[in-house]
């Protein structure tokens, strides 16, 4: 009635413009965590690109060259013109930029026969109850990185289990912008990453030779600074204090330092 339309047959028309097909388009980018490795991109995006549900989207940051993929997901909600990236696989990726060159992977993802992973809690210091529990759930950690399109470079973080891991080496090797994917017949190694905390018992030699101030300091900057990030106790700190480069220390010190 309040279009005063009295034919039986009427035109529909869209007032959006055509879609046009294309290779790759530059989007904008936005971040969403808890993807598990998917990007999103609105139906439009999906016709332009001839994307369906689970294609692999490649995207590349033009100005530095960083590269990244995930699987795609279609939903109305996501913005025009616009890519939402799960936020593991945008920090990962390296990419910095607000736009982004997004396009179809049409190169086959290459099944990963070996993964060497570096494991590290995200919190706390509980390193060989991490690693345990990973090596008593490992099908679990597949089909958990199975979601993943795995890129050179790549570090994750399981938040429901208190893990991040990096790769660290893999077969075949991920030369350049290579894509591949963990599967259920990829065999996995770990290795902790970063100090690893334990407890001992420290026996130094306190007799009066060990008072002798003639061990040198040199090239611990590296050491000094990894302790100072593992332990912040006060004690700590103020016995770093003794090596500053070039002095001489007592022996009984240094060995307290090596150890």
């Amino acid at each position: 009635e309040d279009t005063n339309i009295s034919g039986q047959q009427i035109v529909v028309y869209s007032t959006e413009p055509p879609i046009q097909k294309a290779s790759e388009l530059m989007l904008e980018v936005m971040s969403q965590p808890n993807l598990m490795g998917y990007t999103l991109v609105n139906p439009r995006i999906q016709h332009t690109l001839s994307l369906v549900q689970d294609d692999v989207l490649a995207f590349e940051d033009e100005l530095t060259g960083a590269v990244g993929a995930g699987k795609v997901e279609i939903l109305e909600s996501v913005p025009d013109n616009t890519i939402i990236i799960d936020s593991e696989i945008l920090e990962a990726s390296g990419i910095g930029s607000f736009e982004v060159k997004v396009y179809k992977n049409l190169r086959p993802i290459i099944p990963l026969q070996t993964v060497s992973l570096g494991i590290s809690p995200i919190s706390g210091e509980n390193m060989w109850e991490i690693i345990s529990t990973v090596r008593q759930n490992v099908d679990s950690l597949k089909g958990w990185l199975a979601n993943y399109i795995v890129f050179k470079g790549i570090k994750l973080r399981w938040n429901a289990v208190n893990i991040a891991c990096s790769i660290l080496s893999t077969t075949p090797d991920l030369m350049g912008d290579i894509l591949a994917q963990v599967t259920e017949n990829t065999a996995i190694s770990m290795s902790p990453m970063g100090l690893v905390p334990f407890n001992a018992i420290l026996i130094i030699d306190i007799s009066r030779s060990m008072m002798a101030r003639d061990v040198e300091v040199k090239n611990i900057a590296p050491a000094i600074e990894g302790i100072k990030a593992a332990m912040e106790s006060q004690e700590i700190q103020e016995f770093l204090k003794h090596f500053k480069p070039g002095i001489n220390i007592p022996r009984r010190i240094s060995a307290a330092f090596a150890a």
